[in-house]
């Protein structure tokens, strides 16, 4: 059974569930998706004081942004010359983060991001992010109804199967992009960028007056993500972990909850289960562990942001700090180290005729042990321009706190009418104000 640790002490479990003492086991994936802790669980309060220390890491000044992924096709069309000297058009996607037109927004622009079946699709990013200020939030009210003007403009036409972009903007350069409109709102899934305190992390539901200003369409991910920070109390208890170690561990929780699934709720042996309802149960990429709240500074980075007592502690004894996150997330009967940390699989040719699982080739102890030398393994698979991309960046968040850029993504799943972009983007901007100790009148 899973000891609770004191800090400087010891985090090790008894010696017959000791790692020195276990087998590696097979890899397994999970069929099903992660679980929440039961309702039932109180909420908790944060802490009256937080950590101030100084960190040696790269500082860059508190930012907010925004991105709106909408489902709207887009392609691009280039006149080509056959074999037979007959010209034809051809239409192919374009490449994530390739822009969309030829001109340009004040505050925001136009990108291609990735699509399903290899295609790509409009995605509306405020760029540069916004300073966390009252001019900020001016600035932000200004840039929200231009980007809403040219959202108006696609959709008059989405009653069309498709259209030139130029028809929206007038401008004739355009019409080498062709778009698809998905739907009659312009319904886009939104994320927000910022910086946030680590001790913050667990109580992004409670903290300060925080939830009275969070979008509605929020709330249901803050919920999940707060029972991560009370599962961690739970089984460790607050006295002998640091207000940032209960942020950092939170979060890892919450990627290894994901990762599992319901493994631990099967009625039957993973093996029993046909290969289609692996691959449809299975995460569709990586980052969907990621799904309510995306560290974009990597865990690395992360880890320097404790306290210096317990980066040195754990650097020590790294089989303490393996201890701890597995403690942190329910001990190693249910969390074998030697697992994938994305146990359940990826799936792979789920449109085809024979899915499959694709093991994600990550270990949980690879992951958690490479923490404290600085390397987030869950930054580096191919592919990847989100989890941990920022490297070892963080913002400073208050006074002489350095805090970790984090992305919301929890708001993902209510796909956002094009009337609601604007309000939710103000919404947001008050709730990171309130998380980092502030109302916009206290700068």
């Amino acid at each position: 059974m899973f000891k609770k640790p004191e800090m400087h002490s010891s985090y090790r479990l008894s010696s017959k569930n000791s790692v020195s003492q276990r087998k590696r086991s097979n890899r397994t994936q999970s069929i099903a998706k992660s679980t929440a802790l039961s309702d039932s669980q109180e909420s908790i309060q944060p802490p009256v004081q937080f950590f101030n220390g100084e960190h040696d890491s790269d500082i860059i000044q508190r930012k907010v942004g925004f991105e709106f992924e909408t489902g709207w096709k887009v392609s691009k069309e280039e006149i080509q010359t056959g074999p037979r000297g007959r010209d034809y058009i051809k239409r192919t996607p374009l490449k994530k983060r390739d822009p969309i037109g030829v001109g340009s927004h004040d505050g925001f622009k136009l990108e291609a991001d990735k699509a399903e079946n290899d295609r790509s699709e409009i995605e509306f990013i405020i760029y540069p992010p916004l300073d966390e200020t009252p001019l900020g939030l001016v600035k932000l009210n200004k840039v929200m109804s231009d980007m809403v003007g040219i959202g108006a403009e696609l959709l008059k036409f989405s009653h069309r199967r498709s259209f030139l972009l130029s028809e929206a903007t007038g401008l004739m350069e355009d019409s080498q992009f062709v778009v698809y409109p998905n739907d009659a709102e312009l319904g886009a899934g939104p994320q927000i960028t910022s910086g946030l305190d680590l001790s913050k992390l667990p109580y992004l539901l409670t903290a300060s007056n925080a939830s009275t200003q969070a979008p509605k369409e929020l709330m249901s991910s803050l919920r999940h993500f707060a029972k991560a920070g009370a599962k961690v109390i739970n089984n460790l208890g607050r006295a002998q972990i640091s207000p940032e170690m209960h942020g950092l561990l939170t979060i890892m929780v919450s990627y290894l909850e994901a990762g599992r699934g319901q493994i631990g709720l099967l009625d039957r042996s993973y093996s029993q289960y046909d290969d289609l309802t692996k691959a449809n149960l299975a995460v569709e990429y990586p980052k969907i562990i990621a799904d309510v709240i995306m560290a974009r500074t990597d865990f690395g980075g992360l880890f320097n942001l404790l306290p210096s007592e317990e980066q040195e502690a754990l650097r020590a004894e790294p089989e303490k700090w393996l201890d701890l996150v597995i403690g942190a997330a329910g001990g190693y009967k249910e969390y074998d180290p030697f697992e994938s940390v994305i146990e359940r699989g990826i799936q792979k040719d789920i449109y085809s005729d024979n899915p499959s699982v694709e093991e994600f080739p990550t270990s949980r102890y690879e992951w958690i042990m490479d923490i404290p030398k600085g390397r987030d393994r869950m930054s580096e698979f191919p592919g990847n321009l989100s989890m941990g991309y920022l490297g070892k960046k963080t913002e400073l968040v208050g006074n002489g706190i350095e805090g970790g850029i984090f992305e919301f993504r929890g708001a993902q799943a209510n796909k956002l009418p094009l009337k609601r972009w604007h309000s939710f983007a103000l919404e947001s901007f008050s709730y990171i104000s309130a998380l980092n100790g502030r109302s916009l009148g206290e700068y």
